[in-house]
Formats: C-alpha cells, structure tokens, sequence
C-alpha cells in the first residue's frame, strides 16, 4: 500500500518523519490516495500545499487521530523524508466528506464545496469550479452525448482543414514569388484530430459536469444540449480558461489550456487507483463568460 501511495505524516512537534533518525513523539499517519492543488483558488508552493481536494485511506485508529490533527490546522509531509508538506487552515472551508469503509480501512475525502459541489448558493465574480468525476460515470454516457462529441470532432477538423490549405496555398505562392531559390522549412499546419471512443466518452462527461456547475455559478443561460456542452468544452480551453494536468486525454484539443505546477495546478496520487476521472478546473470572470456564451450560441446556432 504504501509503495503504491505516499504516506501522510502529521508528527506533534512539526518535525519531518525521517527513516534514520528516530522520533520520540507521536506520529499520525494515513496512505495518499489522491491530492488535487491549485494555485488560483488556494495560493500553494513546492514546499507548502492548501489542497482543494483530498483522498486518504488508513485503519479507523489512524484515520481518527489524523483527521483530529488535521481538522486542527497542523500541517502534514508528503511522503518520508520529503519537505513538501500541506495543510487544511483553519479559516479555510473545507467540508469532510462522511467517511467509507475499504479494503484497506477508513477512507476519507476532503474538498473545497465552492469548487466542486453541483451548486452554489451565489455567483461570485470569477466562475471556478473542477470537474473530476469517477471513471464509474463514463458508462453513463448517452448515445446522443458521444454522437455530439463526434460531431464536434468532425467540425473541428473541417476547421483545420481549411486552415492548413490556406497556410500551405501562401507558403506555396509565396515560394513561387522568390527570385531565387533555397530551402525553406513548410509551415507547421493544425493536424487532424483522430479520437479514440475512451477520449470522445471522457470529454461528453466532462463536458457535461463542467456545464451543470457552470450553470448554478452563473446568471448567463448554459444550454443544456450535448452538442453545445462539448463545443463549449472546446471553446473555454481556446479561449485559455480551462485547467488541467499533462497527462489529460483532451491535452491536444484544449489548445490553450494551463497544466502541471506552472499553473499549479496538479494532481499527486494515481487517479485511476482512485477511481477517478483526469480532472479539468475551469476558471473565468463573469462578464468574460458572458461575451463567451453569446458567440457560442451564436455559432452553434449558426
């Protein structure tokens, strides 16, 4: 367990646990499942982290002690002999999930409601919210949901298409026009999008529970149709609005998306272990999303 998840330590006197030397406090300690930071929402760095969300599992001894120490603002080191430590501040508003029985014990989730719950009770200035939903929910995907996705696909490609014979039909007369001939290095066109069934299903459901949260955080109208869900989708990463890590399926369609810790926006842990989904944050001001969601019914529509 441990070798497959990174051991969370909260010791009583805010040493680092460490294999030479040890300790003659107390320790507290539960396995990492899954973390989940980001910068925009809770300032973190590589040596203190504030996560948005956060899974771990241990026995039900472990699991009381370290949520107590937890709940009371004491920080915790990632993993043994590591400098990299994270906290939950008491000011903060992290809601505890009611705790579940495993195989392995007791397993407790942590999470920022704002950011992850279906609904808020008021919009603020600036939508943030991160879809990550369990891989249990791709099997939900309707029919109409990826046929939405593989029309979106399509229309994209006709796009980039059109684009990359536009850029080639210049580079070419522009070469025909050269008094003089010398290599010249052909432009870099868009390439074809060529989606797997597994990537077309994950971007529908994450499509879909972006825009249901989007929806509650939002006065504008989101509608609720699939084929908008998944343009949309497309449009929010265009238009850089879209989080991610760099492993993500949709890494090559968000054209301007923000991953990794340069962001800081990153996921410690193996998601699939966790049973989740990649997750994708979404973050945009209100009069931004307002312009957004006009042009995209507009296009839609059109």
């Amino acid at each position: 367990m441990s070798y497959l998840h990174p051991t969370l330590t909260i010791t009583d006197d805010d040493a680092k646990p460490s294999r030479r030397q040890p300790r003659k406090g107390r320790a507290f300690s539960v396995n990492l499942v899954v973390m989940l930071t980001w910068g925009t929402v809770r300032k973190s760095d590589h040596k203190m982290k504030v996560p948005i969300f956060l899974d771990f599992v241990g026995t039900e001894s472990e699991h009381r002690a370290f949520v107590a120490n937890l709940r009371c603002g004491r920080a915790a080191t990632i993993g043994t002999g590591s400098s990299s430590r994270f906290e939950l501040p008491r000011s903060d508003t992290h809601i505890f999930a009611p705790p579940s029985r495993c195989d392995l014990g007791v397993r407790q989730i942590v999470y920022l409601a704002e950011i992850f719950d279906l609904e808020v009770k008021s919009p603020s200035a600036t939508v943030c919210c991160v879809a990550m939903p369990p891989l249990a929910l791709l099997s939900t995907v309707r029919q109409d949901e990826l046929e939405a996705v593989e029309a979106v696909v399509a229309l994209l490609n006709r796009q980039r298409q059109q684009q990359a014979d536009e850029m080639l039909a210049a580079f070419e007369a522009a070469e025909a026009a050269r008094p003089y001939r010398y290599y010249s290095r052909p432009p870099d066109v868009p390439k074809q999008l060529d989606l797997d069934e597994a990537t077309m299903r994950y971007w529908a459901l994450i499509a879909r529970e972006l825009c249901v949260r989007l929806d509650s955080r939002t006065e504008y109208p989101v509608p609720p149709e699939p084929e908008f869900r998944a343009l949309f989708l497309y449009w929010l990463g265009r238009e850089g609005c879209l989080w991610c890590d760099g492993d993500n399926p949709l890494r090559d369609v968000l054209e301007r998306r923000n991953y990794g810790y340069h962001s800081g926006f990153a996921t410690e842990g193996r998601l699939s272990r966790g049973g989740y989904c990649s997750p994708i944050g979404l973050a945009v001001p209100q009069e931004k999303l307002g312009t957004m969601l006009a042009e995209a019914v507009k296009a839609w529509c059109g």
